[in-house]
């Protein structure tokens, strides 16, 4: 093995090293926000925590409650989706 094929062969395993370790760190993140959104939307007594705190302090300007309600829904199936996307992005490399 010559000398440039030694360094790429290091090269091209520190990136990928690098690339997984940064895929990973996404996807942690992503499953933390996805149990911060999807566990106090669990309904205790009739009431949406998230979602009123959401309503009250007018995280979603110029919105009523149900849309709201729908932009909250949307965010945690997108956040969902973006997990499970990097999970086998993961998986598959």
């Amino acid at each position: 093995m010559t000398r440039s094929n030694l360094y790429f062969f290091i090269n091209n395993l520190i990136i990928n090293q690098y690339y997984t370790f940064m895929l990973n760190i996404i996807q942690l993140s992503f499953a933390i926000l996805v149990i911060l959104l999807i566990v106090p939307q669990t309904p205790t007594e009739n009431e949406n925590a998230l979602l009123t705190i959401f309503f009250e302090n007018r995280v979603f300007p110029n919105s009523n409650y149900g849309q709201t309600k729908k932009l909250l829904n949307l965010l945690t199936w997108v956040c969902i989706f973006l997990f499970l996307i990097l999970t086998f992005a993961n998986v598959f490399s």
